[in-house]
């Protein structure tokens, strides 16, 4: 298993992680990714079943809106790592949150 998970920033029912048991100041869990990749083409899906169109790698336009950017692959998503009892909690490292 990975040292961290990354939240993707897509609502929990259309989300295609896996349900995460997360810190108790949260909910207790949610849905999280292996990699931020991997929530990348989770928000991509997202933002294609909400209308948008993609124009580029990261670049997404919807009608009458201004095109959407999102971060590199690399640095997408809301890191999360290990903490008591099996639960992820906020990871510190400078990633891009979504």
């Amino acid at each position: 298993m990975s040292a961290l998970r990354y939240l993707c920033g897509v609502p929990e029912h259309q989300c295609q992680g896996a349900v995460t048991k997360v810190s108790p100041s949260w909910r207790g869990s949610m849905k999280s990714h292996a990699s931020s990749e991997e929530a990348f083409r989770c928000y991509r899906r997202y933002l294609l079943n909400q209308g948008y169109e993609q124009v580029g790698p990261r670049e997404f336009k919807r009608e009458g809106e201004p095109i959407t950017v999102l971060p590199k692959k690399s640095r997408f998503g809301s890191p999360l790592r290990k903490g008591k009892e099996g639960r992820w909690m906020p990871d510190k490292k400078d990633h891009a949150i979504i």
